[in-house]
């Protein structure tokens, strides 16, 4: 999310998840998008935040942590889970982010609301994550 959205864009996008207010500023903002949660994004690290169905903050991980999602889904009750939001700090200045923007506050912030996946539970990660690395296995032994 490279390209600055309209302050139009991003008013709207807090209406209608207004729980994002929580975690950042409004003024903040540079970008919004939704997206789907997969299996890669879920073996990420970073700034996530996760909410129930009343915008409720149910856990959250931190890009200066080494503790993944997966790592906090595991901990949680995923099945209280219905949105993953990612918080991505990026400089209005110079297109990269470093942590002395970070102290001084000049950078802005690109959030992603990700929604439930379409092809497996949140509750039933466990098992999906098995099934996948089962099936990257023998993908593998068939190919060599």
């Amino acid at each position: 999310m490279n390209q600055y959205q309209s302050e139009e864009k991003i008013a709207a996008f807090f209406e209608e998840f207004p729980f994002l207010a929580s975690i950042v500023k409004t003024r903040k903002v540079c970008g919004v998008k939704v997206s789907r949660v997969t299996l890669d994004l879920i073996k990420s690290d970073g700034n996530f935040y996760l909410f129930d169905k009343q915008g409720l903050l149910v856990g959250k991980t931190h890009e200066d942590s080494s503790k993944t999602l997966q790592d906090e889904l595991m901990l949680i009750d995923r099945s209280s889970v219905s949105y993953i939001v990612k918080v991505e700090h990026t400089s209005p200045n110079y297109g990269g982010y470093s942590w002395f923007q970070r102290l001084i506050g000049n950078y802005a912030e690109a959030v992603t609301v990700y929604k439930p996946p379409t092809d497996f539970s949140l509750a039933d990660l466990p098992d999906e994550l098995a099934k996948r690395a089962r099936q990257e296995v023998e993908k593998e032994i068939a190919t060599a």
